[in-house]
């Protein structure tokens, strides 16, 4: 036999008595007291620090292997092969395939996320974002020509083909990712 679920309206149950987590409570209870441990005074700190900037390094330099490995078949389309489509970002790229015009929507976001993670940066996301900006603006600004490439006006199409469906669908959250540090002049 299955037992009841709680009715819920959202997140907490209606009916009975709900509590909320510890670290929703809004009281100082559960905050956790300074400790001994918090004390950096031997230097752990910043040897994790050093070790978590090689770490970064690392990765980064692992996204720049990948595009060097990427080939000829990941390159753009040349003027030749495509009409040129003006975009807010510039001149759209366009790929072969829209799976290619992706790996490289997801490569570009990657490294805007690894920017973003830096050791040095805030644990705030919305503030790495900000202080990230200038080195990732022109990754974000990639995002925005290779996305327009991919469907370049769809404003009076009554049906979408399921390869450009699938584009556009895998380029909304590299939009996203791009668009959170983008400013309105």
């Amino acid at each position: 036999m299955i037992p009841t679920m709680p009715s819920f309206a959202g997140m907490l149950p209606t009916t009975g008595k709900a509590t909320l987590p510890r670290g929703f409570s809004p009281t100082d209870k559960g905050s956790p007291t300074p400790s001994s441990e918090d004390d950096d005074s031997d230097g752990r700190l910043d040897d994790q620090t050093a070790k978590a900037e090689e770490e970064w390094l690392e990765i980064r330099s692992a996204f720049t292997m990948l595009a060097e490995r990427f080939g000829p078949d990941f390159e753009p389309l040349g003027p030749e092969y495509v009409q040129a489509i003006q975009s807010p970002f510039g001149p759209a790229v366009q790929y072969r395939t829209y799976s290619i015009a992706v790996i490289w929507l997801m490569y570009y976001m990657g490294i805007i996320i690894c920017h973003r993670a830096h050791p040095s940066m805030p644990p705030a996301a919305m503030v790495a974002a900000g202080i990230a900006a200038r080195q990732t603006a022109f990754f974000a600004n990639e995002i925005g020509r290779v996305s327009a490439g991919v469907a370049p006006d769809a404003t009076t199409a009554t049906s979408v083909n399921i390869g450009t469906g699938a584009g556009l669908t895998d380029s909304a959250f590299a939009l996203f990712v791009a668009g959170v540090q983008v400013n309105s002049v």
